[in-house]
Formats: structure tokens, C-alpha cells, sequence
């Protein structure tokens, strides 16, 4: 259930994490009088028949606001508009199938949810995160409790993907940057000398942050440096000093101090979890979108097109 709370929360975030909502359309009286939104009379048009649930073009346009208020120029996107149409309905049958079986957010709940993602209420919709709240509530009782993956799927699907668990290997990589290719060549023929002084030539003469570190940059995967550096790198030996290398950013001495050798990764707790998340997530989406097709046979859906507040393409 840890796992399934996770994926849920993430969810959440996304539905009802956008900032920067525009607001209502308010008339603005005198200073002191209270200020009266202004209706669109299209907005309460039926849009959406679910069930004996009604809901309306101002339920849409929320929807809109709240989930892609991040979009700009939404409502000139038909095809977009047409396309955000197809989840707002999804989310709506759920909501009804939830209500159905009277599944309710307690304040608690609600509580609950802001304090673990750390938002304070008053940047929320509270009444959006609700209704999104009840539809996750009522997946986990009634779809994601079912889904599981078994310490054998793991163990197989390690084996079937071997490839893509070989792990390059790695170099902990020391540097000193110069930006005038004759000093950088003296102080190479002083590391020849005395190959001891890198760290504290970098700290005094290396142009590079990292200088005040003695030059540490950290480890490096094999495959991740540009060419010039990366044939030099992975050629050194253990504490062995580069020639000068020239790059876009100036002349580099080099020093490798730690090497981890590439090669399978065995199946250790870190890469079962991995495996884990990774096999319930697709279980979980697929659980969704099956129960979610089965409720629209099930439910009678009337979708009035003609009073939607932008042109309908189901292309």
C-alpha cells in the first residue's frame, strides 16, 4: 500500500498543482460593496449527462483552469480543448462511480493530503483536490487493492531485461583548469615531478570551482564526458596525472583516484524496489483504464456537444 499511496500523491500533484489560476470575472463595485461574479449564461448549459449526474460547461471550464491553467492560449486550441474534453469525462465517471458507493473525504483526509505535499490550503481548490481525493479513495478500494506484483515478476523481469541493468564503469575524476595552454603545460611538468602537489596546485592556480576542493569534480560514468576528456580519463591509471587536455573551456590536467568496474547489477533491495515501482505503476495505469472502460459501457453517458463552449474533434 506504501508504493500505491506514492503513486496516488503524485497523481494528485499533478491534477491540482498548477499555480497562477486566473480568476473569476468579478464586477468591481465601489470601494467597501461586495464584488458579484458575472455569469456566463453559457456556462450553465448541460455539457455532460452521467448517470442522474449533471454537469455544466462553468464544471468544464474549472476543469480547465485548475488542471492546464499553466497552458496559455487553451481556449484557441480546439484539438487541445477537444483532447482535455476526453479526461475531464474520464474523471467525471469516476467521480459518479465513487459517489455511487458513497465514498467519501473526510476533513482529515483533506489535511492529511496538504500536510505531505506541504501546500497551504489557501493556494488550493478545495473543492477540485476533494473531488480528486474521493476518485483516487475509491480506485484504491475498489481497482489498485487487487494489483500486485510478486517477488517472482520481479526476479523475471530482471532476467528478460539484463541489458539494460549493466551498469558503465566509473572513475572519481580530479581536475585542474588553466586558461592559458603555457602555464598549464608548466604545471604538468611540475605534476611529473611531484604528482603529490595536484590538490594544492589546484587550489591555487586551477580556474575552475571546484579548485578550492583540490579539484574534485566527483565520479563520472564512462560515456558521459565529451570525447576529448573521456579517451584521456578512462585510459589513466589509478593517481596517474593526464597530459594536458585542450577543451572549449580552457587546458585540463586530470587525475582519476577511485575506478568502479562496470558490469551487471546484481538484484540488490534497491534495484528490487526500482523493479517493483516501476511494474506496479504500469499495473496500476492499465487497472485503471480497464475498470474505467468497463464503467462507460455500464453507465449511460449523454454528451451534448453542440452546448460545449468550444468546437468538439474526437480526431
Amino acid at each position: 500500500m506504501k508504493t500505491v499511496t506514492i503513486i496516488i500523491t503524485v497523481c494528485l500533484l499533478f491534477y491540482v498543482g498548477c499555480k497562477g489560476k486566473p480568476a473569476p470575472v468579478q464586477d468591481k463595485t465601489q470601494a467597501g460593496q461586495q464584488q458579484v461574479e458575472i455569469k456566463d449564461p453559457a456556462d450553465e448549459r448541460v455539457i455532460l449527462e452521467i448517470g442522474t449526474g449533471k454537469f455544466y460547461n462553468h464544471d468544464l471550464k474549472r476543469y480547465v483552469r485548475v488542471q492546464y491553467g499553466y497552458i496559455t492560449d487553451v481556449e484557441k486550441s480546439s484539438r487541445l480543448l477537444s483532447r482535455i474534453f476526453d479526461f475531464f469525462l474520464d474523471h467525471k465517471v469516476l467521480l459518479v462511480a465513487a459517489e455511487m458507493q458513497k465514498t467519501e473525504v473526510s476533513p482529515g483526509e483533506y489535511d492529511d493530503y496538504l500536510k505531505g505535499i506541504k501546500v497551504a490550503g489557501k493556494e488550493m481548490d478545495r473543492s477540485s483536490v476533494t473531488e480528486s481525493l474521493k476518485v483516487q479513495k475509491f480506485l484504491v478500494q475498489t481497482v489498485y487493492r487487487q494489483v500486485a506484483v510478486t517477488p517472482q515478476e520481479i526476479r523475471q523481469h530482471y532476467d528478460s531485461h539484463r541489458q539494460e541493468m549493466v551498469k558503465k564503469r566509473e572513475v572519481q575524476l580530479y581536475q585542474i583548469l588553466l586558461k592559458d595552454k603555457e602555464k598549464a603545460l608548466n604545471v604538468s611538468s611540475q605534476l611529473k615531478n611531484d604528482p603529490l602537489q595536484f590538490e594544492d596546485l589546484a587550489r591555487t592556480v586551477s580556474a575552475s570551482p571546484e579548485g578550492q576542493n583540490g579539484g574534485l569534480l566527483g565520479f563520472f560514468e564512462e560515456g558521459t564526458l565529451p570525447k576529448e576528456m573521456e579517451d584521456v580519463v578512462f585510459s589513466l591509471k589509478l593517481n596517474e596525472i593526464s597530459p594536458v587536455v585542450e577543451s572549449p573551456y580552457g587546458f585540463h590536467i586530470f587525475k582519476v583516484t577511485k575506478q568502479k568496474k562496470g558490469g551487471l547489477l546484481p538484484l540488490s533491495e534497491a534495484l528490487e524496489v526500482q523493479i517493483e515501482n516501476k511494474l506496479l505503476s504500469e499495473r496500476l495505469s492499465n487497472a485503471r483504464q480497464q475498470y474505467l472502460e468497463n464503467l462507460k459501457k455500464e453507465l449511460p453517458i449523454t454528451i451534448t456537444y453542440e452546448n460545449l463552449y468550444f468546437e468538439y474533434t474526437n480526431k
